[in-house]
């Protein structure tokens, strides 16, 4: 992971939370995914989220 970043998503969607992790490539992102802190922090969220947004994107 290069950078991780948060705040308090501003926007009319209705989402509260915004996280933004930024990774080098493809390769760096799917290993970061099963890495147990992640999968940890994912368990964690999961009863404080109504719904959840995923994006994922090529600079």
């Amino acid at each position: 992971m290069r950078s991780l970043e948060w705040g308090t998503d501003n926007s009319p969607e209705g989402f509260t939370q915004c996280f933004i992790l930024t990774f080098a490539d493809a390769a760096g992102r799917a290993a970061y995914l099963p890495r147990p802190a992640h999968v940890a922090f994912v368990e964690m969220l999961k009863p404080m989220l109504d719904d959840v947004l995923v994006l994922g994107y090529t600079l």
